[in-house]
């Protein structure tokens, strides 16, 4: 009798004598580790390679066998694998192997500024204040740096920081006994719609005399000109370096609102009421309650909308308000902010603290209870102050 080896026979034969080669072969590189023959600074490369080819699977693919060539990688490989990850659009993950990178190498300039950079666009002012400081530590006189450091540290409320950052860029006298002539060759240029040639003597300038507000304006006003999107960025900058003035936080409320950014204007216009309350006279107040109403209609807050000409009135009282006269407006408003907040502020002048701790305890569970719906707590680039 005569065997016959069948098809299937065989291919059993070469299944299981591949499934044992695996097994060898995987127990090998668990006990001996990565089979590539390249050395760790070549596969750090190869990742670098392929991750500026696009090719962000090989590239981590490379960072493995890397990994395991070593038994601590060094901040060049949390770097690249950093940057695999921000360009993949996982910045979570990113951003932790940038933290690893940076513990191990601290003086990273340039991912220093890249951070920066993405933090103030992701609108965390705070997270952005602490590189910057890293930043300064190793390019202390950076003007560019001085400057964002300055507005960050405004945004956040920090304004002691914010004006040693301001005093610093000041101190420099290069250019002290020119700034008529940098102010009217820039008056020029615009009024010659030069607006390009006017935006780039603005922005080289604004960093020696950062507290020169004609060239905040020069500088919006030719960034308007050129439709850039900059702009945005120009006014906060404008609106946190003149913290005290309402009147920039109105214009960048507009600025939103003409965006149709609502819930956003209505921050805006929020912080402009409260600057009025605290650093200057009510003269402009009446503006910010109409501009607030606005929104307020838009949103369809009728009820809100309503409470802005209850505040008027309380407004105009000034020293002759009757507290009688604020607790009605209360009780028809309880949740209207405005009204809160004027509250608040007004209790805070007349050092009646149980009062003021009361109304703003009050504050504090309407915030919180439309934190939700207003996001009260995420937007706006003063948010945090």
């Amino acid at each position: 009798m005569v065997l016959v080896s069948t098809p299937n026979k065989r291919l059993f034969r070469i299944n299981s004598s591949l499934f044992y080669l695996s097994f060898l072969f995987s127990t090998y590189f668990s006990l001996h580790g990565n089979p590539s023959p390249y050395s760790y600074d070549e596969l750090l490369q190869q990742a670098t390679t392929k991750m500026q080819a696009y090719d962000y699977g090989r590239a981590l693919d490379r960072l493995d066998f890397a990994r395991n060539k070593v038994s601590n990688p060094d901040y060049r490989y949390y770097y690249i694998l950093g940057e695999t990850y921000f360009r993949m659009g996982k910045h979570l993950e990113a951003l932790n192997a940038f933290k690893k990178s940076l513990d191990l190498e601290p003086g990273q300039i340039e991912l220093l500024d890249k951070l920066i950079a993405f933090y103030e666009k992701d609108r965390r002012p705070k997270e952005a204040l602490d590189l910057v400081k890293n930043y300064l530590k190793f390019l202390p006189d950076d003007k560019n740096k001085l400057f964002r450091g300055a507005v960050l540290a405004n945004r956040i409320g920090d304004f002691e920081l914010g004006n040693t950052y301001l005093l610093k860029l000041e101190s420099d006298p290069k250019y002290s006994t020119e700034k008529s002539a940098i102010v009217e060759e820039v008056y020029d240029k615009i009024h010659s719609k030069e607006w390009g040639e006017a935006l780039k003597i603005s922005s080289e300038y604004i960093l020696y005399f950062p507290r020169e507000e004609v060239i905040h304006e020069s500088k919006i006003l030719c960034e308007r000109a050129l439709n850039l999107e900059s702009i945005e960025s120009s006014m906060i900058d404008a609106t946190a370096i003149f913290y005290q003035n309402p009147n920039l936080a109105i214009r960048y409320g507009i600025f939103l609102q003409e965006k149709e950014r609502m819930l956003e204007s209505l921050a805006a216009f929020r912080r402009a009421f409260e600057l009025s309350l605290i650093y200057s006279d009510p003269g402009n107040r009446e503006e910010i309650f109409f501009l607030i109403r606005q929104v307020y209609t838009y949103l369809k807050k009728d009820h809100d909308a309503n409470a802005m000409s209850q505040l008027s009135y309380l407004s105009k009282q000034g020293s002759n308000l009757d507290e009688k006269d604020l607790q009605k407006a209360y009780q028809s408003f309880p949740k209207n902010r405005e009204i809160l907040v004027f509250g608040m502020e007004y209790f805070r002048n007349k050092n009646l603290t149980k009062e003021f701790n009361y109304w703003k305890s009050n504050l504090e569970d309407r915030d919180l209870a439309n934190e939700e719906t207003e996001l009260v707590k995420v937007i706006g680039p003063f948010s945090n102050q």
